[in-house]
């Protein structure tokens, strides 16, 4: 229930947010493969969480939701 233990959710604007990596996981033969990549909560990855129009990769665990407000926590208000 509390966060106390988690201190790695990405926070609106935090540099975390669109600030990964994008993996490329290869078959045997050298071949792109067509992973789905979810977050931890397993929530579809990358989701443009800065609004530019580019998806990419959330820093961690969690992947950062706009026009929700939010990530892997359902009501940030008893976090901030």
């Amino acid at each position: 229930e509390a966060l106390e233990d988690n201190l790695y959710l990405p926070a609106i604007g935090s540099p975390l947010v669109d600030g990964g990596i994008t993996p490329v996981f290869l078959d045997d033969e050298g071949e792109p493969l067509d992973l789905k990549l979810t977050d931890l909560e397993g929530r579809d990855r990358p989701i443009d969480g800065d609004g530019n129009t580019t998806a990419l990769f959330d820093i961690g665990a969690y992947e950062v939701f706009p026009g929700i407000g939010e990530s892997a926590v359902s009501d940030w208000s008893d976090y901030q």
